[in-house]
Formats: structure tokens, C-alpha cells, sequence
């Protein structure tokens, strides 16, 4: 009769507990239906409430060790809010030793790169402009890129996509090349095909053909000291869209140089030698500086695009913070490790590199939450709340959550390698908020259904 009686009140406690909180239910069957391996996830969801207090909603292997790819970028832009001052501005400036003389510098030019992680053509044209006004006309020497603030980056995997742009304190549009590709009027013809920014540096082979189909293949055929040349194959639909294709540049200062060039001949200040990689001797003043937006600006286009190329120039530029003459990725990567042990007390974990190209980085559920926590508390948690990607608007999460309604919202960083996926952030509406994370280790083949699990849940979440 006793047994009856715990067993009866176990069930009921546990149909009521159900009844309160019916979202682990909901996601142990939505785990069994996609046929995922409850050891390839990591899930762990918290309910902020009016009082800041946090309680616990799910947790599944919350403290294990998962790769989280770009969820690392968390905890890097949590400890850069921390180590950066929030009006901090990068400079890049021309200089020179030379001697002006009737609108003639009678010597070399020196573009002095400072770590801008987000110069691009605007940038650079502004800073153009400023040194015409000073009423030059024309260089009697080399162009030279000076990118020496930086120490050589690690060498990363090979590949021509954008994502693995190389980092340098001398760095143009994310150190990457736009090739924007039309279909011509007529069948079987090539199609047009530009590179922007249009510059020698970057030479293209077109080889596309108007037809009926998208295939568009891109390869890097030849690097010298002058140029990069890409040849693109394949074949565009004619009455489709124009589509455009990143890759990034082996050579960044060259790459800057060559646009430079460029952009100086577009207001008539001609350079009459080459353009090379050195840096200013001698007596050298400052001709014109452009100075970049502070820096939750750039934390803003790390998260928004989750760009692995700024999350490693941040990182890069940390020991420059603290008085050091160069910046230096590994520097960088021991002060993220070490803030992240003694300021944000989370010892289990690995952290090899910021941007989550590496999978020997590692963090459990329960910490990457903690972080999220923790930012909850700090004075600029209004800036760093704003850089991750919203649902339905700018950035990775664009495309994601077209059932959200309109009084919900989900702010969340993406993390996606090959067999890893990854969610983490913010959810909810005026009367509800919970943080998150959702992480997947597991067969490739099975990642959109590990995506279709996070979304579901997340759905599920703002409907309440």
C-alpha cells in the first residue's frame, strides 16, 4: 500500500512539474523525432526574470566539452568589451620624410597601417581626400605599406574563401575581393563579370557563360608581387540575379597599396614609383589621417557577420593596449585566456584561438551562459547586446526565425563548422526573457536537423 501511495505521488509531482514547465518534454521528443544523439548535444536554458534572478528551464550535458566554433566568439568579445576603452579609435595615417616642392613630394609616400579592422573603400577615400587638400599633386617616389605594428599572424588552413582572410595592421575591405558576376542578354554568351573594388592588383580570367543554371567556381591561379589573378568558370542563369562571391587576398599591404594607387589617380595625385612594403625613415610627419569609428563599432561587425578576420585583428591589437610596440595574436590570446580565469572565474575550457576556426577550442554549455550572464551586469551591455545578430534583421540571423512574432524577439551569435553547430544568446518578449545555448557535435549530415531542434526550441520559447 505504501509503495502505490510514493508511486502515486511521484507521478502526480511530476505530471504538475510538467504541467509548469512542459519545455523539457517538448524537446526530448523534438530530440527522439529528429534522430539526434542526446551525446552530440549540448543544451542548457535559463529564465531571467523581473528580478534578475535566474532560474533554471533545461539543461543537457551542460557541462561537457563541446567545440562551439563561432559561439567562442562570446567569450572573446566579452573579455575585448572588458580590455578595450569604449571611445578607442584606430588610426591610419600618411607620412613621409621627404620634402614638398611645388606640389611634389620628393621622396616616398607611407600609408602607416594601425590595426583598422574595418578600413574600407569609404574609409580610404576619406583619407585620400584629406591628403589632396593638402594640395599635393604628385609623389617623386614608391608608395610603401607600412604594416609593421602588427607581428606576422599564425599561418592559417589554406583557402581562398573570405572567411580566412589574413589579418594585418595594414588591412583593406576585411582583406578580401567582391567579384560581382550578370548574365549577359543573349544564351551561351560570357557573362560580365567585375571585381570591386577595380584595381592591378587583382587581375580576373572569365570563363562564365550565360545559361540556364548558377555554377560559379572561383580559383586563385597565380601571386606575384603585382598581382593576384582568379579565374572564374561556370555558368549563370540568365534571367536570374547577379550574384557576387568573395575571396580573400594572400597579400594585404600590396593589396591596399594597388588600391591606393588607385584611388589617389581617381583625384589626379600620381605616384611615379612602385608600390612596396616599408615603413617611414628618417624625420617623418604626418600629411593626413583618417580615424576609425570607436570601438563597439568594430565589435558590432565582428558579431553582426561573425568575421573571424576582426575577431583576430581585436585580439591582435590587445598587448598594444598595455604599452607594448607590437601587436600579436598569441600576446592577445593569453590575455583573453587569462581574463577569462580570473575576471569571469571559468577554468574549463580551451580557447587556441578568438574567432572559432579552431577545433581544439572548447567551452561547456554552462559557461558560454555564464558569460552571457555576467554581460548582463556590465556597464556596456547596451552596446554589446546591440552587436549580436537579431532575427529578421542585419546579420547571420537574417534568414532565420520567419515564424518569429512580431512583439518577440531573438538576439543570438551562430557558430557553424564542419559537423558542429551552434546557437547562443537572448529570447523572449516584454513579459518573458531567457539566455541560452545550444551547441551540436555530431555527423555533418545531421547538422540542419540539430538547426531545425535549436530553432524549434527557441520558437517554442517566445510563444509562451
Amino acid at each position: 500500500m505504501t509503495k502505490f501511495y510514493i508511486l502515486f505521488l511521484f507521478l502526480s509531482f511530476n505530471a504538475v512539474q510538467a504541467k509548469e514547465n512542459p519545455i523539457p518534454l517538448q524537446i526530448q521528443k523534438e530530440i527522439k523525432k529528429q534522430a539526434l544523439k542526446t551525446n552530440s548535444l549540448g543544451m542548457i536554458i535559463s529564465q531571467i526574470k523581473s528580478n534578475s534572478e535566474i532560474s533554471p528551464v533545461y539543461k543537457l550535458n551542460e557541462n561537457k566539452l563541446f567545440i562551439p566554433a563561432s559561439l567562442v566568439k562570446i567569450a572573446s568579445l566579452s573579455v575585448l568589451y572588458d580590455l578595450y576603452p569604449i571611445s578607442y579609435t584606430f588610426k591610419t595615417s600618411f607620412v613621409s620624410s621627404a620634402n614638398i616642392r611645388k606640389g611634389a613630394l620628393l621622396g616616398d609616400l607611407v600609408l602607416k597601417g594601425g590595426g583598422d579592422s574595418s578600413f574600407t573603400s569609404e574609409h580610404l577615400w576619406k583619407l585620400v581626400n584629406n591628403l589632396t587638400r593638402s594640395g599635393l599633386k604628385k609623389v617623386e617616389g614608391d608608395l610603401l605599406i607600412d604594416d609593421s605594428l602588427y607581428k606576422k599572424e599564425p599561418a592559417l588552413p589554406y583557402s581562398e574563401r573570405s572567411y580566412l582572410a589574413l589579418s594585418s595592421a595594414s588591412s583593406f575591405n576585411w582583406n578580401s575581393v567582391a567579384f560581382y558576376i550578370r548574365p549577359a542578354q543573349k544564351l551561351h554568351q560570357p557573362a560580365l563579370v567585375f571585381a570591386n573594388p577595380q584595381n592591378s592588383y587583382v587581375e580576373v580570367v572569365n570563363k562564365v557563360k550565360t545559361g540556364k543554371k548558377n555554377k560559379i567556381f572561383i580559383k586563385r591561379r597565380a601571386i606575384s608581387s603585382k598581382k593576384e589573378v582568379f579565374e572564374i568558370k561556370g555558368e549563370i542563369n540568365i534571367s536570374g540575379k547577379e550574384i557576387v562571391k568573395y575571396r580573400n587576398i594572400t597579400k594585404p599591404a600590396l593589396w591596399l597599396g594597388h588600391n591606393v594607387i588607385s584611388f589617389l589617380n581617381q583625384r589626379g595625385l600620381k605616384v611615379t614609383g612602385k608600390v612596396k612594403k616599408g615603413a617611414c625613415k628618417g624625420s617623418c610627419r604626418e600629411l593626413a589621417e583618417w580615424e576609425s569609428r570607436p570601438f563597439p563599432f568594430h565589435a558590432y561587425n565582428m558579431m553582426k557577420y561573425s568575421s573571424n578576420f576582426i575577431a583576430r585583428m581585436l585580439v591582435s591589437h590587445l598587448p598594444l593596449l598595455k604599452g607594448k610596440n607590437k601587436g600579436d595574436l598569441n600576446q592577445g590570446m593569453k590575455k583573453i585566456r587569462n581574463h577569462l580565469k580570473t575576471t569571469a572565474s571559468i577554468n574549463n575550457f580551451q580557447m587556441i584561438e578568438p574567432s572559432g576556426l579552431n577545433r581544439k577550442n572548447k567551452f561547456t554549455p554552462l559557461d558560454l551562459q555564464k558569460i552571457l550572464i555576467q554581460s548582463e551586469k556590465k556597464y556596456y551591455r547596451p552596446e554589446m547586446f546591440f552587436s549580436y545578430p537579431l532575427a529578421q534583421g542585419k546579420g547571420t540571423l537574417s534568414k532565420r526565425f520567419e515564424q518569429l512574432s512580431s512583439s518577440a524577439y531573438v538576439r543570438a551569435k551562430t557558430g557553424s563548422l564542419y559537423g558542429i553547430l551552434g546557437l547562443a544568446g537572448w529570447a523572449g518578449d516584454k513579459n518573458n526573457k531567457y539566455v541560452f545555448v545550444f551547441i551540436f557535435n555530431g555527423r555533418a549530415g545531421q547538422s540542419a536537423k540539430a538547426q531545425d531542434l535549436f530553432d524549434k526550441v527557441i520558437l517554442s520559447l517566445t510563444r509562451k
